[in-house]
């Protein structure tokens, strides 16, 4: 997994028992077009062991949400903890239910071009710290809770939000276009 800013850079490595952050900031002169990057920190974290001492899986953000249509995530109060790598190590969140509704929800296909109403079922998924000490950090560096909103079978995410540092307002990602 790749992130990078016009200042800085990360990139994850994960491997059988951990994953790798290396951190990085442009070689001088040169600019992330350059693809000269510098790594001006590198650190190794292990991942979290469950109750029979093997290894837990540790996803990136995307990584995770892709995890959650392999997770029993289908009535509200059904929760799972998912660990998710950031660059200071491994952290815990707790994804619940928190309802269902069915309604109609319009896309445009992006195969076609045309715009299409259908019946969806929806769960609006809390994404909340599990540790209680870290409730300001949240799901993709945002502040506490984020929202999140899925099509029920397949997770597909539909709408997420939540506030981000620096940022007056909620973010409000919506799913507009598919195919």
């Amino acid at each position: 997994y790749e992130s990078y800013s016009k200042k800085r850079g990360r990139v994850y490595v994960f491997g059988p028992e951990g994953y790798v952050v290396e951190k990085l900031r442009p070689s001088p002169g040169s600019s992330r077009s350059d693809a000269d990057w510098e790594t001006y920190k590198r650190e190794e974290y292990a991942y979290p062991k469950g109750d029979d001492g093997s290894p837990v899986p540790v996803f990136d953000y995307y990584g995770m949400l892709l995890q959650l249509r392999r997770s029993a995530l289908h009535e509200p109060g059904d929760e799972v903890l998912l660990h998710v790598a950031t660059s200071s190590g491994p952290k815990p969140f707790r994804i619940q239910v928190g309802e269902s509704v069915s309604g109609p929800r319009s896309f445009t296909d992006l195969r076609t071009g045309e715009k299409r109403t259908l019946d969806v079922r929806m769960l609006r998924l809390r994404v909340i710290p599990a540790d209680p000490g870290e409730s300001d950090e949240g799901f993709l560096k945002m502040e506490g809770e984020t929202e999140l909103w899925v099509e029920a079978e397949s997770k597909a995410v539909l709408l997420l939000s939540g506030k981000a540092p620096k940022i007056p307002g909620r973010i409000k990602l919506v799913l507009r276009e598919i195919g």
